[in-house]
């Protein structure tokens, strides 16, 4: 392995703005030139699309949408579980949206069948509950048990919902520079077509929730924002990396010709974000001739590390997990069906 770390001095690589918080900031960017195969499907033939990633323990769970189960493995890759059944019954999920792992259960979002599933750490199936319609949407993420967070986009003015059903609390919060607007194909192919973002990609936000803070990334505005579990405002920046405008040209090249072929595709800065002990990483929606780079920051927005993950085999990564206790990271490959290991800085 590698690293190499690039002097301040190269604030040029890394330009942003700051909102609440005006103090000044450490930016420090990594080269790390290590990564290890850890899984894929000539290793397990159960392995066919991994989507979702979730590090527990001595080892990491896997959502794989191609079999529609959940996958265990310990630290050398060597599956331990599998469990979870396709199906509209008690204990059976039509396709999970997301899952985490909690000190003694296992809760999985099915979306389509709109309620949760409770698992054991072992696998066995608990309970479920349905979930109104309302209280849910793409992109919904958990906290604890009980309570999660919902994108709203916009909508009434606010960008996210979190529910408590402990307490049978829920609240709207964050204000909405942009109001949510219908699908239009129509605005939205002309706006794709004269080279900018319509507005119902402009007011998107992803969520990741910890537990004292709720980060909110625009995803197609390059805002990061942190709240408190209250909905208070903490802080705010605005990400300017070189690449982010690359990405974007890159998204309207491939946007055309999916327009060609009748249909949408939508644009994010990012490719999924999770909280740390310490704050947030996101992961870069980057060009393929870029090297994966992941964008830790800490809880207050000001510090922030830039980790270029330089290893070919990796290709483009969708999703991560962190294990801050074993200092690394998880990347899947949807594409080429593997997960790899890297150190974490």
């Amino acid at each position: 392995m590698a690293n190499y770390l690039i002097p301040i001095l190269f604030i040029l690589l890394f330009l942003y703005s700051c909102g609440k918080n005006g103090d000044e900031t450490k930016i420090t960017i990594l080269t790390i030139d290590q990564a290890e195969l850890v899984v894929s499907a000539e290793t397990d033939p159960d392995i066919a699309n991994p989507s979702i990633i979730r590090t527990a323990g001595s080892g990491f769970y896997i959502y794989d949408f191609g079999i529609q189960k959940i996958l265990y493995y310990d630290d050398e890759g060597n599956q331990q579980l599998k469990f979870g059944n396709e199906g509209q019954g008690p204990g059976e999920f039509q396709g999970a949206a997301g899952f985490w792992v909690f000190d003694e259960e296992i809760i999985l979002f099915d979306q389509r069948g709109a309620k949760f599933l409770h698992f054991g750490l072992e696998g066995t199936f608990l309970k479920e509950e349905s979930i109104e319609r309302e209280d849910f949407a793409p992109g919904l993420t958990m906290s604890s048990p009980g309570r999660f967070y919902i994108p709203v986009n916009g909508k009434d003015g606010k960008l996210v919902k979190q529910v408590d059903k402990t307490s049978d609390i829920r609240f709207a919060f964050g204000e909405a520079d942009i109001q949510e607007t219908d699908f239009d194909p129509g605005i939205i192919r002309q706006s794709i077509e004269r080279g900018s973002l319509p507005d119902n990609m402009l007011g998107r936000v992803t969520i990741a929730a910890g537990y004292d803070r709720v980060y909110l990334f625009h995803t197609a505005v390059g805002k990061l924002q942190a709240y408190d579990t209250e909905g208070n405002l903490q802080a705010e920046i605005m990400l300017d990396l070189p690449v982010m405008e690359e990405s974007k040209q890159e998204f309207f090249k491939q946007s055309r010709l999916a327009l060609e072929q009748g249909f949408f595709i939508f644009f994010s800065y990012i490719n999924s974000m999770a909280t740390t002990e310490n704050g947030v990483a996101l992961l870069l929606n980057t060009p393929a001739d870029h090297p994966v780079t992941v964008l830790s920051l800490d809880r207050n927005l000001r510090n922030k590390t830039i980790i270029h993950y330089e290893n070919d085999t990796m290709e483009r990564v969708s999703m991560f997990d962190l294990d801050e206790e074993k200092s690394s990271i998880y990347f899947v490959n949807m594409g080429t069906s593997e997960i790899f290991r890297a150190p974490w800085h």
